[in-house]
């Protein structure tokens, strides 16, 4: 027994990464298992199902016309309904609330496995730029976050979104360590996966990455290379939603969106567009026709709600041009301090992240004031570690993140503290980095001679 168990450590310790990936999905499958009596239908953590949730389509559309369901969604990317179609299609041969039900528990399994992955990469990354140690007690910190439970145990696509931010930044954060030798591939990869995920990256993304890659002095012909092929797929998904839909991106990010960073939540009627001629759709599809979907969620992908919507970022770009600038700069800065929020305090509650006993602690350290001091502090670390010809190459390796943060300030009003989660891998790694920097500053002062202490 001895034997084996040696034998199973000496494995491990030669890959570190796959002990990490164990441990964090049977930590996390551990846990489900633990709360499962308490679920709904002995299913659901919290009150929605996949279907509930605003942007998706009705699972039975994508079961029975997966690729014409596709092919006519516009309310946001594919990513999370492509995933729901093929899951949809291994289930076709059962009734349709077992299909439901079916599809959601396939979800939480693979939403498992990004759980599991996002304790990898947060892992090997740390592991790089601190320690092995280091690195296993961080992403063990992490990993108990009760934002990252929640996240992890939701069914729609924060959490693919937040695996998918990480990733980009560990990609670029390689091509800032080695501008020239290392490979363009895996961060358009990455951006690739964001962009096909939420509607918030657009084609203004695009371009904060290019510039963030001149900055971090990246090789003329890789950023070319990231540019055609990232904007490839931003262009034909582009054209493709102007040629379906007359509008050049997701129908989710426009006018109610708008208005909702604004800080209105009115009715369409509210909005003055309820009375706007709605045209027929130009195609027969069931996700453009069909009312609700088989929770009795009103399907926002029909045809009605795009003629709204883009009949509404008309009206909230007059408004933003005819409201004092000042009411407009206080509906952004309410935004910021509902960002600030704890990211595990969403609107619905949750059988497992309500219930953990450090989610307290865990919410005051990673909200409001004491998040801010410690990015701030992180900021200031950095400043005093690098070298003055690295600043610029640091506001490089800022400006995704910057353009992020600014989409899920100016674009929401309510649920931004589920938006900070996009982020909050990428602070966690930068604050922990930044920290290790810190401590070896003050051991190598406090281990010179007391001669060196005073010349310096």
């Amino acid at each position: 027994m001895k034997k084996i168990l040696e034998r199973f450590l000496s494995f491990f310790c030669k890959f570190p990464e796959l002990l990490v990936f164990v441990l964090s999905l049977g930590f996390l499958l551990a846990l489900e298992a633990s709360w499962r009596q308490y679920a709904i239908d002995r299913v659901y953590f919290q009150k929605w199902t996949s279907e509930d949730m605003m942007q998706t389509l009705p699972i039975i559309d994508l079961r029975d016309h997966p690729v014409e369901s596709l092919a006519n969604l516009h309310i946001q990317p594919p990513a999370l309904d492509l995933i729901r179609a093929l899951l949809a299609l291994r289930w076709r041969g059962v009734d349709d609330h077992s299909l439901l039900l079916s599809v959601d528990q396939d979800l939480y399994r693979l939403w498992a496995v990004l759980y599991a992955l996002l304790g990898v990469l947060i892992f090997r990354w740390l592991s790089q730029v601190t320690s092995i140690s280091w690195a296993a007690i961080a992403t063990f910190i992490f990993m108990i976050h009760p934002a990252a439970i929640l996240y992890a145990t939701f069914l729609e696509n924060t959490f693919l979104f937040s695996l998918g931010i990480l990733w980009s930044y560990y990609e670029l954060w390689k091509l800032y360590s080695r501008p020239q030798t290392g490979s363009i591939l895996p961060l358009s990869a990455s951006f690739i996966l964001i962009f096909l995920t939420r509607s918030i990256i657009q084609w203004p993304a695009l371009l904060f990455y290019a510039i963030s890659l001149v900055l971090v002095k990246v090789p003329i012909r890789k950023i070319l290379l990231f540019a055609l092929l990232s904007g490839a797929v931003v262009g034909i998904y582009s054209l493709r939603q102007k040629i379906l839909f007359d509008f050049p991106y997701s129908s989710s990010l426009a006018g109610g969106n708008c208005f909702h960073g604004l800080g209105d939540f009115s009715t369409y009627a509210g909005y003055g567009v309820d009375q706007i001629p709605i045209q027929p759709p130009r195609s027969s599809a069931n996700v453009l026709i069909r009312e609700y979907k088989l929770t009795g969620a009103i399907n926002f992908n029909h045809n009605t709600y795009l003629q709204y919507h883009r009949a509404m970022l008309g009206n909230c770009y007059q408004r933003m041009l005819t409201q004092p600038i000042g009411e407009t700069l206080l509906a952004f800065f309410g935004n910021f301090l509902i960002y600030l929020q704890p990211s595990s305090q969403f609107t619905t509650p949750h059988i497992i992240a309500d219930s953990l006993p450090w989610r307290g602690a865990y919410n005051a350290i990673f909200s409001r004031l004491v998040l801010v001091f410690l990015l701030l502090s992180s900021m200031l670390i950095w400043i005093k570690t690098n070298p003055k010809e690295n600043y610029l190459r640091g506001i490089g390796m800022l400006l995704p993140a910057a353009y992020i943060f600014l989409m899920t300030v100016l674009f929401e009003r309510g649920e931004n503290m589920r938006y900070k989660f996009f982020l909050e891998p990428v602070f966690f790694v930068f604050l922990v980095a930044q920290i290790h920097s810190l401590s070896k500053l003050v051991l190598l002062k406090s281990s010179r001679p007391s001669w060196l202490k005073t010349v310096s």
